[in-house]
């Protein structure tokens, strides 16, 4: 357990963080085409 926490440097919290930013774009991204498509889709049905 110690080597894993001695193993987490700057330098990987730094690259989590990129990684992490990409991936809350990435949902951001998706969320936000799926509403594009599902409110058209909804106010023509209804």
């Amino acid at each position: 357990m110690k080597r894993w926490k001695e193993s987490i440097t700057k330098q990987k919290i730094k690259e989590w963080g990129i990684d992490w930013a990409f991936l809350i774009v990435g949902c951001a991204m998706g969320a936000f085409s799926s509403i594009c498509i599902m409110i058209p889709n909804g106010l023509s049905s209804g």
